[in-house]
């Protein structure tokens, strides 16, 4: 069976969480995966059955986001033959015209016209779109961080879906890996930080002398997983059983206030302000409390493939 799978070409989270279902479903059908040329170049491997086309555009939600996922829902994706023979439709995050026609399944974490309080025109009109394909559409979401927005629609909750590192739950060097974003302001708390841990991060910031880590050697060796609270970051946290230090920025979205209020409710974290500095000069002296994160971080189920493989097959 053919199946097309959309990424939503907003950074890396929504290309890897699809990766890991398209792998799944790689092993008995043949995957066409859209995305855009920054996130395929990511990729350092080919995977087998499955077919990268780059063609979208980028999308910088800080820029023009709404004309973005306005002319999306109107471009006619029947001219692209890959998905026009597709049997299911599988996107995250990105929703078209054509998806009230196929066989279509959203796996998504939030929703746009929910996300985003923005007062204009085109705003309303894609709120009105989102508001009418929901209503007529199953939504696959995480069971643990998907968030509703107490919306009137079809819901199916499903697990993490990938695969969860082996760990064996040792306390681990003082190493803490910093998951940066563009124009990410560097906070007060970082100089704290650097007195007790190394830090590290996927870009190389010499002017904080903070160094490089290439994220596809995992991260194995780190003590905290240091980030904005997004899905991706979650994911990441879970999947290779490293407490997350969350921080939520001026301005947030509600997925990410959500969420940073999860990793509290769940303590698999710390969400971190002035209040925590103390929690983290002490985490070497209370390992009991580092140990509880671990193993409130091991209770949750990383085995999404039963869910969607069968989710697939009932279609």
């Amino acid at each position: 069976m053919h199946i097309s799978v959309i990424s939503c070409p907003n950074g890396m989270g929504h290309f890897y969480r699809l990766i890991d279902i398209a792998k799944v479903l790689s092993k008995n059908n043949k995957i066409y995966f859209f995305c855009s040329k920054k996130q395929m170049n990511k990729l350092k491997c080919k995977l087998k059955n499955i077919d990268f086309i780059p063609i979208l555009k980028n999308l910088n939600i800080e820029e023009k986001k709404i004309d973005f996922l306005i002319n999306f829902y109107n471009q006619d994706l029947t001219k692209i033959k890959k998905i026009n023979i597709s049997k299911i439709i599988i996107s995250d995050n990105l929703i078209n015209k054509i998806y009230l026609k196929k066989k279509f399944i959203l796996i998504s974490n939030f929703y746009w016209g929910k996300n985003f309080q923005l007062k204009s025109k085109e705003y309303k009109i894609y709120q009105d779109l989102e508001k009418k394909f929901l209503k007529n559409n199953t939504i696959l979401q995480n069971r643990y961080f998907g968030h509703s927005y107490n919306s009137n629609f079809k819901k199916k909750l499903i697990n993490f879906t990938g695969s969860k590192i082996k760990s064996n739950n040792k306390i681990k060097k003082k190493k803490i890996f910093f998951f940066f974003r563009k124009k990410m302001k560097i906070f007060p708390i970082f100089k704290f930080l650097q007195s007790k841990y190394e830090i590290y991060s996927n870009k190389p910031l010499k002017k904080y002398d903070i160094k490089y880590h290439d994220l596809n050697m995992g991260l194995h060796q780190f003590i905290f997983l240091l980030a904005r609270p997004g899905f991706g970051s979650i994911s990441d946290s879970v999947k290779f059983q490293i407490p997350i230090l969350s921080y939520v920025e001026k301005n947030e979205t509600k997925e990410i206030i959500i969420n940073n209020k999860l990793i509290k409710k769940y303590k698999i974290g710390i969400s971190l302000n002035k209040n925590t500095i103390g929690k983290l000069l002490n985490i070497n002296h209370n390992l009991s409390e580092y140990k509880e994160y671990l193993n409130n971080l091991n209770k949750f189920r990383f085995d999404g493939e039963v869910d969607i493989v069968d989710y697939v097959k009932k279609i």
